[in-house]
């Protein structure tokens, strides 16, 4: 009997969770689910910026991993370590644009 209630439970949360975003994407046209893009706030946009200069400087994605570790900046999540799969993916967000 409990488990039946569960799912009943979990079954009215998703249709909730659901139609919470269906109105939300109706009145906000820049409604996105997920993580915003990298380079919203200023801070990012300034690391952004290194990134691509190191880039044209034709630094490889580790290296430029490397040297802002070795800079101190740190990553969106808080971390001091890059790794050189987010500097792509960075790069090719940006290159999208």
């Amino acid at each position: 009997m409990l488990g039946a209630f569960n799912q009943y439970r979990r079954a009215m949360i998703f249709a909730q969770t659901q139609a919470a975003k269906q109105r939300k994407r109706a009145t906000d046209p820049n409604y996105r689910e997920g993580r915003r893009p990298y380079g919203q706030n200023p801070a990012e946009q300034k690391t952004m910026k290194l990134i691509l200069e190191f880039r044209s400087a034709g630094l490889s994605f580790a290296a430029i991993a490397n040297k802002l570790a070795a800079d101190g900046i740190i990553t969106r999540d808080g971390l001091k370590v890059w790794q050189p799969r987010t500097v792509y993916n960075i790069l090719k967000r940006s290159a999208r644009k």
